[in-house]
């Protein structure tokens, strides 16, 4: 749509990374794949960087004669004018747009400059909306307290595990985890105290994992994990490492510092499992052996079970 309305061969969108430091191409029209890959702007050095650290348009007349423009003599160039302009959103920089090369051969002028601060407007408001959608779906799948996924969500998680390791041959774990003892936390420390927990545990978890990996709060004290791929070995391990790490944790509120221990139950998928709901009851019931064996400890589930 750019490349029609300023009649450029032209032109790329740059946002903003997370650091705040870089930008990157994530749209463009007419530049090879391999520097849209590759090309990285710096805030505040070049032509993009300049515009994403002032906030403030720029028209370069001339890129042969300008210091911020590194190259000389590029031949995918065709012209020497560039228009850069900055995509704020709530007056802040999240991206550029850059165009050049008008098909005419011409020069771009005030007007195109005028008209790409237009498109650029329209643009910010196209990303505003695309991250608070986002940000909302988010928000929906995880807990409020702990920042992890949610029950909801992970039930639909472990629906999707299991068909997958039907259907595809591939084998999960499933830990339950609870915390012993939680109600005399919250009695002897209060329920604040008891949050800073469940908080500090639930970064653990996700410490102890791998990215795909998923850690959710089930409910209360209790936590689940879904291990993709991880064997009944592998997730033992798992399950023990999680365990000695919440053991050795000290969760400090107010001066008070806290210490709990977990009780883990695992279970692994088998051939012949005929539901999601059937591994979360062989971790549940390898879970309750745990707590009623001494807790502190980790169980797998009898394979008959699982």
């Amino acid at each position: 749509m750019i490349e029609i309305i300023c009649g450029a061969e032209r032109c790329s969108l740059m946002l903003l990374e997370p650091t705040g430091e870089t930008l990157r191409i994530r749209a463009s029209r007419g530049i090879d794949p391999q520097i849209v890959a590759e090309a990285v702007a710096t805030v505040g050095t070049g032509i993009a960087g300049t515009v994403a650290q002032s906030g403030q348009p720029l028209f370069v007349a001339d890129i042969e004669t300008d210091s911020r423009f590194g190259r000389r003599n590029a031949t995918q160039y065709s012209n020497t004018s560039l228009v850069c302009v900055p995509i704020l959103v709530a007056d802040r920089v999240v991206g550029v747009l850059n165009v050049n090369n008008k098909h005419s051969g011409a020069s771009f002028d005030e007007n195109d400059l005028n008209l790409m601060t237009l498109l650029a407007s329209q643009a910010a408001v196209a990303i505003d909306n695309a991250n608070r959608y986002e940000d909302m779906s988010e928000r929906a799948t995880r807990d409020g307290l702990t920042g992890v996924h949610s029950r909801g969500y992970f039930d639909d998680c472990l629906e999707r595990a299991w068909r997958s390791a039907q259907s595809a041959g591939r084998t999960f774990s499933l830990l339950m985890l609870d915390l012993d003892h939680f109600k005399s936390v919250n009695d002897r420390y209060g329920h604040p105290a008891g949050d800073a927990v469940l908080r500090e545990v639930a970064r653990h978890l996700v410490i102890a994992v791998r990215d795909d990996d998923l850690v959710a709060r089930y409910g209360g004290e209790e936590f689940s994990v879904i291990l993709s791929r991880a064997e009944a070995a592998a997730a033992l391990q798992v399950a023990e490492r999680i365990r000695t790490s919440i053991e050795a944790m000290q969760a400090v509120h107010e001066g008070q510092v806290i210490q709990i221990t977990a009780s883990v139950g695992v279970a692994t998928f088998q051939e012949g499992c005929l539901s999601a709901a059937q591994i979360l009851n062989a971790a549940d019931q390898a879970l309750y052996q745990a707590k009623s064996t001494g807790r502190n400890r980790v169980v797998l589930a009898a394979a008959e079970t699982a």
